[in-house]
């Protein structure tokens, strides 16, 4: 099994740097870089990690083909890839749907919009990943990409995932990961969770019952009344990858059992240094 971690734009850049090294030096295999409306772009961020690691891949993880041009998409990596060889991954997808919408970006079209940007995107030598979280875009994914990014990491949202897998490929699971005991970044684990369910596939919240916890979630992280979050604990906990070693190396146990290829520890497990230095030797 593979393992990555992911770096967002609201790093500085001299920690971007600083955190990027240590990943590389503990032994993860890929760093995984997201896009959110109000961080930094992740093609600068990307450069930066790049220019400061030897080898290990860096991907894209997610852009969002709503928010960029797909053509601008295909010649960023064209450049990164002249720049600092083969040692990269695209991953697309719609981006956040709460975040899309609270942008007042369109959200209609996207499977097209996904399909046609895989397609042109293919033509790069680039590896295309998809990021998707319901059965449409999963279905897609398993059929056009050459890998698939799951926005679930409990065991029965991968299984529920599976099913609607066209054909094997390199599958990721993507969650927010946190080594505990630690109460700086516990907070923040519940927010990043809190935003997965917020902006959840319908019928994958349907399916296991969550439309009526999103939609509160949602409207708490409109509010920012993030000390209310602690009273869904036992819902987000099976959006994240947390807890003591012991823990996180059983659910990593369970992944691997179902047939993932690489888990990649979300946010805010990359604010904690010495939570990626543990990383080494393997969870």
């Amino acid at each position: 099994m593979d393992f990555g971690i992911n770096f967002n734009g609201d790093m500085s850049p001299q920690r971007v740097r600083e955190r990027a090294r240590i990943a590389e030096e503990a032994g993860f295999d890929y760093i995984w870089v997201g896009e959110t409306t109000s961080f930094v772009h992740p093609f600068p961020v990307i450069a930066n990690i790049c220019h400061n690691t030897e080898a290990i891949k860096v991907g894209a993880g997610i852009i969002s083909v709503q928010k960029n041009r797909c053509i601008h998409i295909k010649k960023g990596f064209e450049t990164l890839r002249e720049v600092y060889g083969s040692r990269f991954v695209i991953g697309i997808a719609p981006g956040d749907r709460f975040g899309l919408l609270t942008t007042c970006v369109v959200t209609r079209d996207i499977i097209k919009k996904i399909r046609e940007c895989t397609a042109q995107l293919n033509k790069g030598g680039t590896p295309i990943f998809i990021g998707a979280a319901g059965p449409k875009l999963i279905e897609l994914a398993t059929t056009v990409a050459d890998g698939i990014l799951l926005n679930y990491v409990h065991p029965d949202f991968v299984r529920w995932a599976i099913k609607h897998f066209k054909r094997k490929v390199y599958t990721a699971a993507y969650g927010p990961s946190l080594v505990l005991p630690d109460k700086k970044n516990e907070n923040h684990l519940r927010i990043s969770a809190a935003t997965v369910i917020a902006g959840g596939n319908r019928v994958f919240l349907e399916d296991f019952g969550l439309v009526e916890v999103s939609e509160e979630i949602r409207t708490i992280l409109k509010k920012r009344r993030y000390d209310t979050l602690k009273k869904y604990d036992r819902v987000l906990d099976k959006f994240t990858i947390s807890g003591d070693i012991r823990e996180i190396k059983g659910r990593i146990e369970e992944l691997e059992k179902l047939g993932i290829d690489q888990v990649i520890f979300s946010s805010p497990l990359s604010n904690n240094p010495e939570s990626i230095r543990i990383y080494r030797g393997g969870f």
